[in-house]
Order: C-alpha cells, then structure tokens, then sequence
C-alpha cells in the first residue's frame, strides 16, 4: 500500500498510519468489531423471526455485570429450524463434533455438530461461538444440542469426535447412553509420534478397518511379530472407541475418522476471519446453498439408492464371488471366505463379519447367502440410503433473512465484545501441524524436506541446491553427457519380465532420475527405486520386478525446494487396500468359525486380547495420574455413602 502511494502521488507515509487505514478500510468493508455485537441481539431476533423454531441463545459475562455492571457476550448457540427437520426425516442417528479456532480479532473457538447423510456429505446441525474449549462449554454446548432434538440420554446415538478437552467427559455426564467414537485419524498421529513409518501406518489403519474380534486380533498378532511394544503403545486407546470391531450397530455408519468435521472448517476458512455478525452470515448463506445444490444433485440419481453405497455394494459383490455358501434349509447359511467361515441370518439381517450390521449394506457373505436363494441383494440394503430418504433430508428449506435496516436493534440491549488476549510474537493464521503431516498442494501431500539431504542438480554436490551453486555463480554450468530420464510405461512393462539383478550401469541408462528433470513420486513408488547391496566386495544395484512411475510430464528443469519435494497420497485408501485384497480370489478354507458376539446394540467388549496396554510408569515405576485418583476417590466416596444408608 505505501509503494502504491508512493508511486502515484509521490507521498511517504508511515507504517502506523497505513495500519490504521488498512483496520478503517476493513471496518467498512466487514463491519466493525466493536459495533457488531451491539447489533448481536437483534439479528439473533431476526433469525427467530424469519425461521420460526430456530434456537438462537446468546449469554453474557454473570462476572462483568456483577462486577462492573457491564453487558460483555460470552457465548453464542444457533440452531436453524429447516437443519432439525432434515436430520430428524432421513439422516442416521450420527453425530461428529468438532471445534476450530477463529482467526478473526476476537480468538474464540466455534464449536460444531454435524450429521452425514448417505453420500458422506456433512449435513450441518448447529454451531456456537465460544471464548475458550474446555469442559465447560462444551456442557453447555452438548445440553443445548440435546434439548433442541430432544436426545434424552442419548439411546441409540453414536457421536464421532477428537479427543478434545473437555469433550469426553461432557459425553458421559449428558449423554450416558450414547456410543463415543475416536477419530482413528488423531490417534494415529499420536501413535506415530513413536512409532512411525508407511508399514506401521498401514497396519493400524488395518486394525481399525477390522469388522470382527478374530480379524483384529490377527492383525495384532501380526503387529506384534514386528514391535511387541508397537502394540503394547497401541491399546493405550481402547480398541471400542476406535476400531469397527467393537462399533455399535444401530446408526449403520462404520465410519473411524472424523474426516467430515475436518473438511467443513475447511469449508468456513474465509468466514472464520471476519467480526462475528459477517462470520455467522457467511456459515448461513453457505448452508443455505448447499441444501439447494445437493438436493438437485440428489435428484439426477438413476439409481434408487445413493451412488456411495451402490459403488461399495459392488465391490462386496466383486468380493462374494470367491465365497463359497452352504445352506440349512431355512434362513440359516454357513459362506466360506478363505480360512473363516461366517454365518448369515437373513431373517435378522446379520452376518457374523458385521459389515452387514454396521453399514446396512450387504456384505460379501449376505451377497452370496441372498444369491443363492434367488434374492436381489440390491433390495435388502437400508431406507437410510434410499433417495426417498436422502430428499427427505433436503427438503426443508432454509428462510431468508432480511438486512440490517430491518433489524430491532435495542441500545439496551447492546453489550461489549470479550476481552482480546494479545499473544506474545506476530499472530499465527495457520495452525500447527504434527511433526510427520503433509502439506496440501494440488490434489495431493507433500512431505516436508525438514531432515533432507540436499543435493545439486548442476554439479550434484551435496550440501546444497542448484541455487545455491557456487559453480553456477561463477557462471560455470555442468552439463550431462548424455541426458538421464525416469522409466517409461514401456519400460515398466518390460523390467518386470527381467531379473531383479542390474548392473549399476545398465539401470542407470534407463531409470537414473535426474535433477534437471525429476518427476514427482509418491512415497510408496520411492521404495520400489534400486537400492545399492555389497555382495562379496563388489556393489550391485538391486532394481525392482515392477517399476511403477507416474504419467506426469517432465517439469522445467530449475525447480523450487518445495518443487522438488516427494509427493505421498494423503491417507491410505481402504478401497485401494483392503478392498482391493479381499477382491483377489482365495481359496476357500473354512477351518475357523466366526461366532455372534455383542449386545442388542450390536456394542462388543474387547476381553482376551493376545496383548495387554502398556502400564503408565514415572521413572520406572509403575504409577497412575490425577484423574484415576480422583476416579478412585469419587468410587470409594460412593461406598461409604452406601454403608452409611444401609445402617
């Protein structure tokens, strides 16, 4: 701003004055800070105005109007009447909870609750403008959640969320009855703190795609072939609030991840900075339209149930081709996939794998048992996923709201913004990502380069880049002798019909990457590179069966750092894994029958487990923390009051 005045009206103005302007500039353009929550009361008014049943709550600071006789807002909770009617008519009893910071001048939190329809599409339920994530509010949050879908103890509701402050704690103490689910997503990144790598990674993401106990505990017992502590460090999280094995069945969502919640503060990112009024408009608007938009993408549907769950119907058909099923004659069946052999009631919908009960899709082994009796497995999938459900839930509309002159804005009424807590050092925008998490670029994640060994692509020293290249500023360029290139598709074809021993030579004629022209590979592809052994003094070069590249075109030879970065997917897919290995034919075996277990509820407690959670120790002492003790205290408490009544 001060060069643009400097050039056209030759002005030098200070850094101080252009801050002020800039704040004035966005007062106007925004709204102000200050006058917004004046104005709060009377656009949460409006709000109950225009869409009648909606619960807009709105609470001051009890400590500033006793102590000083001042209206300063503290809390603020919306819940728009059209959100209530649409997840009440379709939507699964599944709740995700989140909260993320603001970025605008009042650093406050907005707490959210969402619900999923049959697309995995997040469906907006409520928000509320907090000071602060602590026990406290999020009660206060929960409760009035509660009471606006009328949840009672929660019965037959699954909620997904972090292992935020405050929030477990709030789940128990409101809603006693309702399933509490971990995001695997956030445990995983804990655990990897100590244990990292692709190949553990991998297997824990195996572990929490587990549908049954005897699944999990062969992917524990394989776990613990590799790292016995591994494991040990893992069922520190207890297995029922992370992995599928032990999820109820009522809601028919056998989701791990909190992924949706993630991607709706995505979603608000440019609201979360502006005053509170304009933030709260903007969240309102873009709900508004993506009821609209969904609803008609809902419509164009050929199918009679949603495309997420015909897509995933076929791969469980895909799978059930390798089954083999033996009938008893009634509604019983026995199907044989690989070395288990899984029961099937079609009377009760249930299937010893779970997957039927968890999804209320068919699985493989329903697929076969329905296939035999002539029975169209398409039409056994569940009402939740139905179009005629899935307009139910887009069918409520949300009203428009009128502008600010319509507003009855009442001086009395009007109240002070919370007190702003100045940080120490320049304010961060971004949040603070884990030490091993990606960064977003074009569709995919990049790893960071913190640790790497840099390499020149001019004279290919180490220590440095092409940049940075002392011959370079000499003006000295070093150039190959011949040019080097990545493998071809060609290529790939033909190594994987050679053998796995090359010269170092020969491999490089074909496959030496080079700096000038390097070509993003994904993390996984990085192994499948020729790795260097010493076999009686003489080094060879060991290249793989299967080289795999990517399709990319050859970018420009004088690259970036973050140009040259290692791109990796951003999680591993179960479609590509899981799936994908299940679809292979197996023999089938049979020798290992699956059993029912679970309550009504479809809940099942992990007993037995080959592996124990390590102990908490303090020094190489066993110990145990604050929260246990007051657990203990509180159960002892409980006791004598109960001694004291008898007598």
């Amino acid at each position: 701003m001060r060069k643009i005045v400097d050039d056209n009206f030759n002005l030098n103005i200070s850094y101080s004055k252009m801050k002020r302007v800039k704040r004035l500039v966005l007062e106007k353009l925004d709204g102000s800070y200050v006058d917004d929550f004046n104005k709060l009361e009377g656009y949460a008014q409006e709000l109950r105005d225009s869409n009648p049943g909606t619960d807009v709550i709105i609470n001051i600071s009890k400590e500033a109007l006793l102590e000083h006789g001042q209206r300063k807002f503290l809390r603020m909770y919306i819940f728009i009447q059209a959100l209530k009617s649409g997840w009440r008519a379709g939507l699964r009893p599944f709740i995700g909870l989140d909260g993320t910071f603001l970025r605008g001048k009042f650093k406050g939190i907005l707490l959210v609750a969402l619900g999923q329809d049959s697309m995995k599409h997040f469906y907006p339920l409520a928000w509320a403008v907090v000071d602060r994530e602590t026990i406290r509010t999020w009660k206060w949050f929960i409760e009035l959640l509660r009471n606006s879908l009328g949840l009672a103890d929660g019965e037959g509701l699954t909620l997904m969320s972090d292992m935020q402050k405050g929030l477990i704690g709030a789940v128990s103490a409101l809603l006693p009855k309702a399933q509490h689910r971990w995001c695997a997503k956030h445990i995983e990144a804990n655990w990897s703190k100590s244990w990292s790598g692709v190949q553990m990674k991998k297997m824990f993401w195996w572990y929490a795609w587990s549908t049954y106990g005897e699944e999990f505990e062969d992917q524990l017992k394989s776990m613990g072939s590799v790292s016995k502590k591994a494991v040990e460090g893992l069922l520190w999280y207890p297995p029922q609030h992370w992995c599928r094995a032990f999820f109820d069945t009522v809601c028919k969502n056998y989701s791990c991840e909190n992924n949706f919640t993630e991607s709706f503060n995505k979603w608000i990112l440019e609201a979360r900075a502006k005053p509170i009024i304009k933030m709260l408009e903007d969240i309102r608007i873009k709900v508004m339209k993506r009821l609209k938009k969904l609803e008609e993408e809902g419509k164009k549907w050929t199918e009679e149930y949603s495309p997420y769950s015909v897509d995933l119907y076929h791969d469980f058909r895909m799978i059930a081709q390798g089954c083999q099923v033996v009938a008893n004659g009634d509604l019983g069946y026995e199907v044989v996939e690989g070395v288990d052999r899984h029961v099937v009631n079609l009377a009760r919908k249930k299937c010893t794998c779970r997957t039927w009960d968890l999804t209320g899709i068919p699985c493989p082994h329903a697929i076969k048992a329905l296939e035999h009796d002539k029975i169209e497995p398409l039409n056994e999938m569940h009402w939740w996923y139905s179009k005629e459900a899935y307009l139910l839930v887009y069918q409520p509309k949300m009203q428009p709201v009128r502008g600010e002159k319509f507003w009855k804005i009442d001086l009395s009424q009007s109240m002070q913004p919370p007190q702003i807590h100045k940080l120490v050092g320049r304010p961060k925008l971004k949040r603070v990502r884990e030490k091993d998490e990606a960064r977003k670029r074009e569709g995919l994640w990049s790893k960071s380069r913190k640790g790497l060994q840099m390499t020149c692509g001019n004279c290919s020293a180490v220590g440095h880049n092409r940049r940075r290249c002392p011959l370079l500023q000499e003006g000295r360029q070093v150039l190959p002798d011949e040019p080097i290139l990545m493998p071809t598709l060609e290529f790939v074809a033909s190594s994987s019909r050679q053998t796995s021993h090359q010269s170092s030579e020969e491999f490089n004629e074909v496959a030496g990457p080079s700096k000038s022209k390097r070509k993003n590979v994904s993390k996984d592809k990085v192994d499948a590179l020729p790795k260097r052994s010493k076999n009686d003094g003489k080094e060879k070069v060991i290249a793989p069966l299967i080289a795999i590249v990517d399709r990319d075109e050859v970018e420009d030879s004088i690259e970036s750092e973050d140009e040259n970065t290692i791109l990796a997917p951003r999680v591993i897919s179960e479609e590509k894994t899981r799936l994908q290995m299940k679809k292979m034919l197996q023999q089938p075996i049979g020798s290992r029958m699956i059993s029912y277990k679970g309550d009504e509820n479809g809940v099942v407690v992990p007993t037995n487990l080959p592996y124990s959670p390590k102990k908490l120790t303090w020094k190489g002492k066993a110990c145990v923390t604050s929260s246990q003790l007051n657990k203990d205290k509180e159960k002892k408490i409980g006791k004598l009051k109960a001694k004291r009544g008898k007598h």
